[in-house]
């Protein structure tokens, strides 16, 4: 339901915004101390627009594996990859700004999936 904390608890086991009390792990990582380590195991795919409309696709994926440390040359082969698999690879070129929705939708779960996660958080997909 709406209002019921799921986007907080997403942000929380992430480690993105600290939490007030108790304690937690996600995939044995404390949530407190190691959300880098964390976040690198784990695609989230946020339920607002975090797209940048001037990027064609393939760039944006890219640029999203190498924000999740990846190096350039891996983080192209794996957005090539991962666009194919979200059923984008003929649109990869294009920039986002001229996408539909569900193609913004599958843009964001391509760049989730980039770094081969073991866990993937969808947020209101």
């Amino acid at each position: 339901p709406n209002g019921a904390g799921k986007s907080t608890l997403f942000k929380c086991l992430l480690g993105l915004i600290t939490t007030t009390s108790g304690d937690g792990t996600v995939l044995g990582y404390d949530i407190r101390t190691q959300g880098e380590q964390i976040r690198s195991r784990i695609g989230y795919m946020p339920e607002y627009d975090s797209l940048d409309p001037n990027l064609n696709a393939i760039d944006q994926v890219r640029y999203s594996g190498e924000l999740l440390g990846m190096n350039p040359a891996h983080a192209m082969q794996r957005a090539h990859e991962v666009l194919e698999y979200v059923g984008l690879r003929d649109q990869r070129y294009r920039k986002i700004e001229s996408f539909s929705t569900g193609m913004k939708q599958a843009t964001k779960l391509a760049c989730a999936l980039v770094h081969d996660p073991e866990i993937l958080i969808c947020d209101e997909p």
